[in-house]
């Protein structure tokens, strides 16, 4: 029996539950399968970006989110970054203006701080985006799923 036997079936065992996890992915809302894809987007998109002005950040979220359109993208922003306690210093009524304070905040943070701080903004501008249909389970169980399986795979 090779050394590996033991990797393979864990490897199996994975490659399975993300199988399980795309079937119930795709019985999910059209609303909700694209406000998690939406929120990951743009919070992976901000992230690549922190170092560029907040100007050219929002540009280019407004060119990949144009089916939102950049007053909505600002008002989910400030919609999940209330619900996140991270108002004073952030939220500011011109949206390029909220984004540069965003990106400055994560930057400063480090670690797990940083992870998990994306994570909430991520989770909730989902909720944000649709909040008839997303609850914070489902944003629970599949935002990673959703990161994974669109964003990190490209990379």
């Amino acid at each position: 029996m090779s050394i590996f036997h033991p990797f393979v079936w864990l490897f199996k065992q994975f490659k399975s539950l993300f199988n399980s996890i795309e079937k119930e992915f795709n019985k999910l809302l059209p609303e909700v399968q694209n406000a998690l894809k939406d929120a990951t987007g743009i919070m992976d998109y901000i992230n690549k970006n922190i170092d560029e002005p907040g100007s050219v950040i929002a540009a280019g979220l407004d060119a990949l989110f144009g089916n939102i359109g950049k007053d909505k993208l600002h008002e989910y922003l400030v919609t999940a970054l209330h619900d996140a306690d991270l108002v004073e210093g952030i939220i500011d009524t011109d949206f390029e203006k909220t984004i540069s304070n965003l990106a400055k905040y994560l930057k400063g943070l480090e670690g797990l701080n940083w992870a998990k701080e994306i994570k909430d903004i991520r989770d909730l501008l989902a909720i944000a985006i649709d909040p008839q249909n997303t609850t914070w389970h489902i944003v629970q169980f599949f935002g990673e799923w959703v990161f994974v399986h669109w964003f990190k795979k490209s990379e």
